[in-house]
């Protein structure tokens, strides 16, 4: 056949010609001559000049699933024991096309169930949604077949809907603000029920922005968890009009709530991030009035003691015998507890991090671990150092500081390496080891379980920053942490320079 014929017989409905009768119908058709019915005798078959015809239901256990047309260009008589093969090769024909349905259905749930464990996966391991929500977006249009889409998420302040996320939708739609009520999100957002809209064009709720984005059928779902709504996660065919089907809006009611789920977390967890940040500054603010008055009293106290005591060990000849060795006790005492105190305010505060700034601060580190615990340290700098912000200088020193006091007390390294490499923008430092590290897990969220809250607390830290930290370890193999650090341009540092 031609392939213009080809392209019609294609576009048969139930009921239309000699095939789609045999298809509604489910009985054997024998045509003796197709040229004399014009009522069923399609365009194609006249102009192919078919004339007999044998028309099979290809039939699996009382089902139809199609048919199958034999056509001669002559007239002939079918001889009953060709009526008996072909309908048989129907048959067997019927039970290979159920099959090849039952496959590929049962290949279609499986992909499926595969980017519902994805979506499932991302959100329990992820608690940014611009990571986490993308993504979803992107797997829910492959399982319906969408052309593009978006989530909409609800501002309870003003009421109204914005489209945070979009795929293949111009970006300006994100400016729109939708009310309850408007638009198949706002819809959505009043009635609390998925929607489907077939001809987007022309329903009522329609948002004439959406429509001159060429949006033609919409599926609507709530975002929710438990009782509390979210927003919309809302997905579109362009051009051609499609029909969403039950299967669709259930698998889009799933992955709405899932979504709801994450969206909660997430906001659970800025909570505590900002909840962290505000004890974290307090924190900080408090160790550095400590460090100040030990600095400033304290220490200048026993420095003043041991002055005296000085003066009193050249007047030793004036003393009684017993009296030197007390004296000479006394001041080893006093210059044990004058070394601690200065370490303990080092460790709070650390001087040199205001007037110095970070990298003379790491020196002063890893100086420290190679005097008094014996370890190889060793710090590198690369590109063009210069002065932090105060806060991104107090962050990145206090993730080194956590990394370095991991190392002396837990790693029995005999070696250790900070780099700190300036980029524009940015900062990257490395603290490698050589000791016996151990089995770091793929999610930070699983320190808490394995009682590694120092970790947890570097994490945090360059979190406040937007920066990321990555921790890799191999019992046996070391460790490496890796912390990434967006700073701002060197013009507009407010750390001094003194």
């Amino acid at each position: 056949l031609s392939s213009e014929s080809v392209a019609e017989l294609d576009r048969l409905k139930l009921g239309e010609g000699f095939c789609g009768r045999v298809a509604q119908s489910g009985e054997l058709m024998v045509i003796q001559d197709s040229s004399r019915d014009y009522r069923l005798a399609k365009l194609a078959v006249r102009r192919e000049g078919l004339r007999a015809q044998i028309v099979i239901p290809l039939k699996s256990k009382g089902k139809v699933q199609g048919v199958l047309a034999v056509a001669t260009r002559d007239l002939r008589q079918f001889l009953p024991e060709e009526l008996e093969l072909v309908t048989a090769i129907g048959n067997q024909i019927g039970v290979a096309v159920e099959n090849a349905q039952l496959h590929r259905d049962v290949a279609r749930q499986l992909r499926t169930q595969q980017q519902l464990n994805e979506v499932v996966e991302r959100i329990t391991s992820e608690l940014e949604l611009d990571r986490i929500l993308p993504k979803v977006l992107q797997i829910a249009e492959e399982l319906i077949g969408a052309d593009g889409g978006g989530i909409a998420l609800f501002d309870q302040g003003k009421e109204t809907l914005h489209y945070q996320y979009l795929h293949n939708l111009p970006q300006g739609l994100a400016r729109v603000s939708i009310p309850k009520g408007k638009g198949a999100a706002g819809e959505v957002m009043t009635t609390g029920c998925p929607i489907v809209i077939e001809d987007y064009y022309a329903h009522p709720v329609a948002v004439p922005a959406f429509t001159e984005a060429g949006v033609t059928s919409v599926v609507a779902v709530p975002i929710v968890s438990g009782d509390h709504s979210f927003g919309t996660l809302t997905l579109v065919s362009l051009g051609e009009a499609k029909h969403f089907s039950d299967r669709d809006v259930a698998i889009l009611t799933g992955i709405g709530r899932q979504t709801g789920i994450a969206i909660e977390n997430a906001r659970l967890y800025e909570n505590l991030r900002f909840y962290i940040q505000k004890i974290t500054q307090a924190q900080e603010s408090e160790r550095k009035r400590i460090a100040r008055e030990l600095h400033d009293e304290t220490i200048q106290m026993l420095i003043v003691i041991s002055r005296r005591l000085e003066v009193l060990a050249t007047l030793a000849e004036q003393l009684p015998e017993t009296a030197t060795p007390h004296i000479e006790s006394l001041q080893k005492l006093l210059g044990d507890t004058l070394r601690n105190t200065r370490r303990f305010v080092q460790d709070l505060r650390p001087p040199t991090l205001d007037h110095l700034g970070l990298v003379a601060t790491l020196e002063g580190l890893t100086d420290d671990l190679r005097e008094k615990d014996e370890i190889e340290a060793e710090l590198g700098v690369s590109g063009k150092a210069r002065r932090l912000t105060p806060e991104e200088e107090l962050v990145l020193f206090r993730v080194v500081q956590e990394a370095l006091s991991n190392v002396r007390r837990h790693s029995k390294a005999s070696r250790v390496i900070v780099q700190v490499k300036f980029c524009p923008g940015k900062v990257r430092i490395s603290i490698e080891d050589n000791g016996r590290g151990f089995n770091a897990p793929d999610r930070i969220g699983d320190l808490v379980s394995s009682g590694r809250l120092g970790l947890i607390g570097m994490y945090e830290r360059a979190r406040t920053l937007d920066g990321t930290l990555v921790i890799r370890s191999e019992v046996g193999h070391g460790t490496v942490v890796i912390v990434d650090v967006p700073v701002q341009p060197e013009a507009k540092n407010t750390g001094s320079n003194a």
